[in-house]
């Protein structure tokens, strides 16, 4: 079975656009150009709800720890980012376990 790798999503933004974007955890944003600020998925913080926010410029990456729901606006410039979703990672089947937990035989 062969697995063909996923081509990054592309997102153009005009300048001052703003988009809500779901992203699954483990994905890699990548700014090709403009400045971009990124509010990632709210998460609990003790007993409080925290959105962490960062400004990316172009040629930065981030990768997002949680998966969810974001939000990604554009500075006064056009914006153009790549969204590098992870690569699915494949459990052993039933079959490959005895392999993989071999141990030699004692004599």
């Amino acid at each position: 079975m062969s697995h063909r790798p996923t081509l990054p999503q592309r997102l153009e933004m005009r300048p001052q656009q703003t988009l809500s974007q779901y992203l699954g955890p483990g994905t890699l944003i990548h700014v090709v150009s403009g400045p971009v600020q990124l509010t990632e998925p709210p998460q609990w913080l003790g007993e409080r709800m925290h959105a962490p926010r960062r400004h990316l410029v172009a040629g930065q990456t981030h990768a997002i720890a949680h998966g969810g729901w974001l939000t990604l606006q554009a500075g006064d410039q056009p914006a153009l980012l790549l969204c590098h979703a992870p690569a699915a990672t494949r459990r052993p089947t039933r079959r490959a376990l005895p392999f993989l937990h071999h141990q030699p035989a004692a004599r």
